[in-house]
């Protein structure tokens, strides 16, 4: 009975079964979206399950043009032979099939060590090649026993054939998904480069870049950073229309962004900063540590160099313009292309950016732009008023320039007499009486104020009533000295040191008396000199208030003698007045600047005077800052009478000529100096 005669039919059912549900599975496999090291695997098993063979592996060609392994099975390519000359011969075997992308079956030991190859091995090597078109992509090598049938074999072969082909179809269709991915990746780079440069306004740029960037790299987030002067500046956040600038997050992405545009390269973070730069190092962990997230990449956006320029050596390098910041917050895995995307989102970004800030740094562009885009100013009919408004324009700036004008200096200021005198306390005491108001004409002498001082009146009265009882025993010794017949020499040895104790008792008192009436007549303060009362509501001011030695008490102001006028000149404007005080002197050798001014009460009605003298020294005013003190001379019998101490006038000293636009801009120009220009050098 032959062999196939003794063959169960139920087995062979069940074997032909099995082999057609690993080919379905390898047709499923090849329609599944996976990558080609997962999918040559599980082919790779499932094919030599179904040929019950020894082992299998694929090869896939290297990039050195060798066949090297992308899966395999039970595969030790020491099996195939023991000497370096046939494992090359070996190689030289999958070379050709690479070569000639023809299915091959080699029996063990077949072959030879030409460039065809050989199989040194005991197996039977059953060879098939998958091709899209006439490109050998792969091949599959499967180790079979030795000895099979004739017929078995080229079931072998033919069975290999079909599952390459299969294999082809998954090629085909990775290749097709491939090719559908570039054609969707060039789709969203041609629309974020067209979005990217359709704007010249940096913030504008700004935005486009971070949410159509995000989409094109497949990022969580995407912020762009933008450098004015030393440091950056967040401008957006993939996502977000409007964020706070000051909240700790944007803070800490800023001081990244500064540093990284500092040192000028790329920085890729995944978990690791120890071969980071310890100030990046430093931003990086603080960023992370408030946001979490997994991976971080901040690119500078260096300003493109143009096409066919060559880089100046000898020149400093340029400074970035801004920062790209990738950042991947769930996941840590990059996906395919992800270097790429983020090098072409950053390429274009630069660009784009570049030229909205160069556009923008222009002179004057603000003008410029609202010109350009009001073409109704440049119609025919509108031509020659838009001619008259930029020649008057012009016509203004020249007279600005050249046209020379009055410098006047304004200021605050009071009327004061020259003779004023201020009283001050000399005791301590409390106003007990006030016998002068506001407004009222006194005499030098004349009392003012009684203070109360109960220490010194009782210590007064204390005095008073010792010295009385001090004076009562003086009379009684000088009587018992005057009747001495009846008193022995040691009595009236003691009556006479008695009499001259108290004597020098009582002079002593004396003299404290009279230091405490001179105190108590400093009680009563007097007028110094002739003049009116100018402290205001002087009872209400000073009934019952306590005094000590050297307070000011009240003003007395001499009204019929000469008057002044007192400026509180700015500090900031005196270099004006000296400049203008050496010209004088220079020119007229005087150094009275001329003072226009008008009272409060009567603007209308202008006053002249000239400056005697400048303080050396600034005060501080609570209402104008820091202000020197400058007195004017003026004639009063000008001046509507009577004249009130104190009176305010508005003032303005002439400085010379200087150009219009100097006189116009001046306090704009020193505004400019003081918080910017000097806090920037």
């Amino acid at each position: 009975m032959s062999t196939e005669e003794q063959v169960d039919p139920r087995l062979v059912e069940q074997a032909q079964a099995q082999i057609r549900g690993l080919v379905d599975e390898i047709v499923a496999l090849a329609r599944k979206e996976t990558n080609a090291e997962q999918f040559y695997t599980e082919f790779l098993n499932r094919v030599v399950q179904a040929l019950a063979a020894v082992g299998g592996v694929v090869w896939k060609a290297g990039e050195g043009g060798g066949p090297e392994i992308q899966a395999q099975l039970n595969f030790q390519e020491q099996r195939l032979g023991t000497s370096k000359e046939e494992l090359i011969a070996h190689r030289r075997l999958i070379h050709n099939t690479f070569r000639t992308g023809e299915s091959t079956l080699m029996l063990p030991h077949s072959g030879g060590t030409d460039a065809n190859g050989m199989n040194p091995s005991e197996y039977l090597l059953v060879l098939g090649p998958v091709k899209i078109g006439d490109e050998t992509h792969h091949v599959v090598e499967i180790l079979q026993r030795p000895n099979p049938s004739t017929r078995t074999q080229r079931g072998y072969l033919r069975f290999l054939v079909q599952m390459c082909e299969v294999a082809a179809n998954f090629l085909k269709n990775r290749q097709l998904q491939h090719f559908t991915d570039r054609q969707s990746l060039w789709s969203q780079l041609e629309q974020f480069t067209r979005m990217a440069h359709v704007s010249l306004e940096p913030r504008e740029v700004a935005y486009t870049i971070a949410n159509e960037g995000r989409r094109l790299i497949q990022c969580d987030r995407l912020s762009v950073a933008i450098r004015k002067g030393g440091k950056c500046q967040i401008a957006s956040i993939s996502g977000q229309d409007t964020f706070d600038t000051r909240s700790n997050t944007v803070l800490l992405l800023s001081q990244l962004a500064t540093a990284v545009v500092k040192a000028g390269e790329p920085v890729w973070y995944s978990g690791n900063t120890k071969d980071m730069a310890p100030e990046i190092e430093e931003a990086v962990e603080g960023y992370v540590d408030e946001c979490h997230t997994k991976q971080l990449a901040v690119i500078p956006l260096k300003r493109p160099t143009p096409p066919g320029a060559e880089p100046d050596k000898d020149a400093a390098p340029e400074r970035p313009v801004g920062a790209l910041i990738v950042e991947m917050i769930e996941d840590t895995r990059p996906r395919d292309g992800f270097l790429q995307r983020v090098n072409v989102v950053s390429e274009h970004s630069s660009t784009a950016l570049a030229n909205a800030m160069e556009y923008n740094e222009l002179f004057l562009m603000p003008v410029w732009r609202t010109i350009g885009k009001s073409r109704v100013l440049v119609e025919a009919r509108n031509l020659p008023k838009t001619v008259a408004v930029v020649g008057g324009i012009l016509m203004f700036l020249l007279a600005t320039i050249f046209v020379p004008w009055n410098f006047n200096i304004h200021s605050p200021g009071k009327l004061q007499p020259i003779e004023r005198r201020e009283v001050f306390a000399t005791v301590d005491g409390t106003i007990q009486n006030v016998l002068v108001r506001h407004g009222q004409d006194v005499k030098q002498g004349d009392l003012l104020l009684e203070l109360d001082n109960r220490d010194i009146t009782l210590k007064h009265e204390e005095l008073v009533g010792e010295y009385r009882r001090t004076d009562a025993s003086i009379k009684a010794y000088q009587s018992q000295m005057a009747d001495g017949g009846r008193l022995n020499k040691l009595e009236r040895d003691r009556i006479q040191g008695q009499l001259v104790e108290a004597l020098a008792h009582l002079t002593s008192l004396a003299q404290q008396i009279r230091t405490l009436e001179l105190k108590i007549g400093k009680t009563r303060i007097y007028a110094p000199v002739s003049g009116k009362i100018t402290t205001w509501d002087v009872e209400q001011v000073l009934k019952l208030r306590p005094l000590q030695p050297g307070q000011a008490v009240l003003s007395i102001a001499y009204r019929d003698g000469p008057w002044e006028l007192e400026l509180h000149m700015p500090e900031d404007r005196m270099g004006y007045l000296g400049e203008a005080r050496a010209a004088l002197r220079k020119a007229e050798n005087r150094e009275d600047l001329d003072v226009t001014f008008h009272l409060a009460t009567d603007p209308t009605t202008e006053y002249q005077g000239r400056v005697r003298e400048i303080h050396l020294t600034a005060e501080a005013n609570p209402e104008q800052g820091n202000t020197v003190l400058v007195k004017v001379d003026f004639d009063k019998d000008k001046l509507p009478q009577p004249i009130q101490p104190g009176a305010d006038v508005a003032s303005k000293t002439y400085c010379g000529r200087r150009a219009l636009g100097f006189v116009m801009f001046h306090d704009l120009a020193n505004w400019f100096r003081k918080t910017v220009w000097f806090k920037i050098f």
